[in-house]
């Protein structure tokens, strides 16, 4: 668990991810969303032994006073360079409240635990100026456009 100061985030585990992805919760909403989610995260889980990976796969939740706030995450375990990329959903109605910062921030901490990884990275795409500065607020910069998306990566360790 990650506590911030409004956040509780906690990683699923396996049977509450499955569930979770089953109900369509957050921002799961259509087969294609399911179907996604489980091949990014159920199936790798199933192939993975170490279960620490587990957290690199899992949808992480994000708790304010009981409410499920933030779904966050990393998109795979650490790669050859020392990279992991993170993710980001905020609730409609909460966003601009500081919550996703937060979350990354939370994120970033727990990432500096892990002595593998060097370096965060984040992608969002080019109209969505709020997650930009919400990124650069939280030490990231601006490293490229790769496929469309502007790629941001931060140095942690």
């Amino acid at each position: 668990m990650i506590r911030t100061e409004r956040l509780n985030i906690i990683p699923l585990p396996y049977m509450d991810l499955v569930r979770y992805i089953q109900k369509r919760e957050g921002f799961i909403k259509t087969d294609e969303d399911e179907l996604k989610v489980y091949d990014y995260t159920v199936k790798p889980m199933l192939e993975e032994d170490d279960e620490h990976k587990h957290l690199f796969y899992t949808i992480w939740l994000g708790y304010h006073k009981g409410e499920k706030i933030v779904e966050c995450g990393f998109l795979r375990p650490v790669n050859e360079y020392g990279v992991v990329e993170v993710w980001i959903e905020v609730k409609d109605n909460e966003r601009g409240k500081g919550y996703g910062k937060e979350a990354i921030n939370g994120l970033s901490e727990w990432a500096k635990r892990e002595n593998s990884i060097k370096f965060i990275g984040a992608s969002v795409e080019p109209i969505n100026k709020q997650s930009k500065k919400m990124l650069e607020k939280c030490g990231f910069q601006y490293a490229l456009d790769n496929q469309g998306m502007n790629i941001f990566f931060k140095e942690i360790n």
